[in-house]
């Protein structure tokens, strides 16, 4: 019982170191043995609790606002055993001297780690964050340490940079539409009358108001003889009787016509 007991106890603790190798943390800070978050287990890590701090990480601006912006990452505050150097986004670039580069091709993550041997000194590495060159969706960028000075606690911190308007696209750079103006569309939306092909109404003195066309007296101009299908016969009687005044041969034939019918 008491071998058994000693044996579960030396497992414990190998698995326990191998999980705290920088080695054994992947490109999205999940460790290869225990499929767990780094940053945000609860669970013992190397026999203790994570330790959360804010004294590891500095940049020299918290906020971006253009794509392919370079931001200085200080690490400080390290302990010897071992440190990882997380980025989410974009590419950690100056990969401080005896690091070993994580190979996280693929993906938008960067991962530097270092077995022993870490300064301690105040600051201990500088790098330069450069900013993805397309930052529509990119909201905010996640730089992450994580250090310990051999078996036991491990101090850890997460810190990010926000984004910062002005490379986002905005409304007025998408396609506009373009409202018909009021001289040529209608409050309903239907075209108004300027817009399209006017129609003209026919006037009251050219149609009567069932709809059929109605004789006017300023429809015919001065001047014109009316054709002879609209003159009544009166008119015709007084036409012919100026003829005969106007011409002695007709006014005389007409007397000899009249006396023969009298004596006849």
């Amino acid at each position: 019982m008491i071998l058994q007991l000693w044996v579960l106890f030396i497992f414990q603790i190998r698995i326990s170191s191998i999980q705290a190798y920088p080695s054994k943390v992947g490109c999205t800070l999940i460790g290869t043995t225990s499929n767990s978050n780094v940053m945000t287990t609860t669970s013992n890590i190397m026999g203790a609790t994570p330790n959360d701090v804010s004294n590891l990480i500095s940049f020299s601006s918290n906020t971006y606002s253009s794509g392919g912006q370079q931001i200085t990452v200080t690490i400080s505050h390290l302990k010897s055993g071992g440190v990882v150097i997380h980025s989410d986004k974009g590419s950690l670039s100056t990969k401080p001297s005896g690091f070993d580069d994580k190979d996280c091709s693929g993906t938008t993550n960067t991962l530097y780690y270092k077995q022993g041997g870490v300064s301690t000194s105040n600051p201990g590495y500088t790098l330069t964050l450069t900013v993805p060159s397309d930052i529509s969706n990119v909201n905010s960028i996640t730089i992450s340490v994580i250090t310990a000075a051999g078996y036991g606690a491990i101090s850890r911190q997460a810190k990010s940079l926000a984004k910062s308007g002005g490379s986002s696209p905005s409304p007025s750079s998408s396609g506009s539409s373009v409202s018909p103006s009021p001289s040529s569309q209608s409050s309903s939306g239907a075209p108004s009358p300027s817009s399209s092909g006017s129609s003209v109404s026919p006037s009251p003195s050219n149609q009567s108001s069932g709809g059929a066309p109605s004789p006017s007296p300023l429809s015919q101009s001065p001047g014109v003889t009316p054709s002879p299908s609209s003159v009544s016969l009166e008119d015709a009687d007084m036409s012919m009787g100026s003829k005969i005044v106007s011409n002695p041969t007709l006014l005389f034939v007409s007397l000899l016509y009249a006396v023969s019918m009298l004596f006849g």
